[in-house]
């Protein structure tokens, strides 16, 4: 027994996140994800029930799984305090390793006044096709068919389109009001870009919808909704020793209940969420480190113009790379998850971090197509140094 095996090893702590601290047990035999904010309901917690189901599939993106504890009440209600996990020698998330090689080509680059190419960075562009192809192992290990009724796929229907449409109206008048009632708070340069960006909002917003929508209804096959990853960007991606990848914190989105994290989505959800992890922040947040550490403020300024211009050519090729053979053109769903989750990151950049708002702000114009991207003064910039993106 796993348990009895480990009880008089010692641990230690290996990160702390919002809501859990992973431990270190028994110098690498296992690794102890401890919930240090508990949820209490009558549903089985989500995390256990992927991290199973991805086990059954012979799933091999994630580390496996031993079990977790539980703390039940009297009512019957319940909820995870940890779950054991093979202990991966990694050398952290992606997000951070590929910030600081980014970091590192900017710097070198820079000084030969140099775009970074896709040509002469074969690392990143290796390890983002294999999260390409592990993206899709996962994708298609939620897609098989389950004895679970909770893990069956379901063909999308008409009732699925309308109330997808239906969130989709609801969600796209909060960002509206998100934007109008923060819009004071944004640096001014971004501020004019709000208000160009809120004047075509009625008109530019539900028709893009629209459009995919009946692009969808169009399709003999109009998809799948299945369980999902939920909260998929770089930050969730374990880069290991011998820089293979292993997917992490199968939990779901934090903000959601777990009712909600156990419901099945479109089946493109979490391409949308890694996708726009690539081509929204991961280019953007390096940029803005790059111009923080210039000496003075003439500086600063001159490193950012020249980096997001050097920077966008590797991020692009890195974008299409991890999408394959998907695009927005070709794929309407993919379309719609887009938005929907550049949607959110606009609703809490405006409202959380205005300063780092035009990176959402600007995917909204380069995914509607109108007109070139904004440059934010860098002295108008407070540096949100970890950078991860948010559902």
């Amino acid at each position: 027994d796993i348990i009895d095996e480990l009880k008089n090893e010692d641990s230690k702590a290996l990160g702390v996140e919002q809501s859990n601290t992973t431990l270190n047990v028994g110098d690498g035999k296992l690794a102890f994800k401890l919930e240090r904010m508990l949820e209490f309901s009558h549903e089985v917690n989500s995390e256990f029930e992927v991290n199973e189901k991805l086990m059954r599939e012979n799933c091999s993106v994630m580390p496996k799984s031993f079990g977790g504890f539980v703390l039940k009440k009297p009512n019957g209600e319940q909820a995870s305090s940890g779950i054991m996990l093979e202990f991966v020698k990694n050398k952290g998330d992606m997000w951070n390793y590929l910030q600081d090689v980014l970091g590192w080509e900017l710097k070198v680059n820079y000084l030969m006044q140099k775009d970074l190419k896709a040509e002469d960075n074969p690392e990143i562009m290796s390890m983002i096709r294999n999260l390409s192809e592990k993206t899709k192992e996962m994708s298609d290990c939620f897609s098989r068919e389950d004895s679970n009724p909770n893990f069956t796929p379901e063909k999308v229907d008409e009732s699925f389109i309308r109330g997808y449409a239906k969130q989709f109206e609801v969600l796209l008048y909060q960002t509206k009001r998100e934007i109008s009632n923060s819009r004071n708070k944004l640096p001014a340069a971004l501020r004019l870009r709000a208000d160009k960006l809120l004047a075509v909002w009625d008109e530019k917003m539900p028709a893009f919808v629209n459009e995919k929508l009946d692009k969808v209804r169009a399709l003999d096959n109009k998809g799948t909704i299945n369980r999902v990853h939920g909260d998929f960007h770089l930050g969730q991606v374990m880069v290991t020793e011998d820089n293979d990848l292993r997917f992490i914190d199968f939990a779901g989105e934090p903000a959601l209940s777990m009712k909600e994290r156990k419901q099945k989505y479109i089946h493109v959800r979490d391409i949308a969420g890694m996708y726009r992890s690539i081509k929204g922040y991961l280019g953007a947040v390096a940029v803005e480190d790059f111009a923080a550490q210039a000496p003075d403020e003439l500086s600063a300024t001159r490193r950012k113009a020249w980096a997001e211009k050097a920077i966008k050519p590797l991020i692009d090729s890195a974008s299409r790379a991890f999408l394959g053979n998907k695009t927005m053109n070709n794929d309407p769903w993919l379309s719609l998850e887009v938005l929907r989750k550049n949607l959110y990151e606009v609703k809490y950049e405006v409202s959380f971090r205005p300063d780092m708002a035009y990176v959402p702000i600007n995917g909204l114009f380069d995914l509607m197509n109108l007109d070139t991207p904004v440059a934010v003064n860098t002295n108008e910039v407070s540096l949100a140094k970890t950078g991860t993106e948010r559902s």
